[in-house]
């Protein structure tokens, strides 16, 4: 299965977003630097095992739950990932636009390729 999977891309949705504390609470009160070091810090393993398993980086992030903040955008953004699909910003016009320099995907239908 994985090796059918190498010939494709992979993206990345979260290190351990279901596992308290959760991101968005916690990075909340945080300042900026902070809450962004702690998203530095905890994501790199996720990111790390989706290359060493796939033999490529993800360039691509898959929003977990309710949980978003400015500054996981920007450590997504360190990372290389260059897209951020987000049901929660559905609008009427499904089109992607530029936000904290990703490109957001309103839609679960918004695909790009790399």
């Amino acid at each position: 299965m994985i090796e059918a999977l190498r010939a494709h891309e992979i993206d990345y949705h979260s290190n351990d977003h279901h596992f308290f504390p959760l991101q968005a609470p916690l990075l909340e009160d945080k300042p900026w630097e902070e809450g962004l070091a702690w998203l530095l810090e905890h994501e790199a393993p996720g990111l790390e095992l989706i290359e060493q398993v796939f033999g490529g980086r993800p360039t691509a992030y898959i929003k977990a739950d309710s949980h978003w903040t400015p500054q996981l955008l920007a450590a997504y953004r360190r990372f290389g990932l260059t897209v951020y699909s987000a049901r929660q910003f559905l609008t009427a016009d499904p089109r992607p636009w530029w936000y904290m320099n990703c490109c957001v995907c309103p839609t679960a239908g918004c695909w790009t390729t790399s």
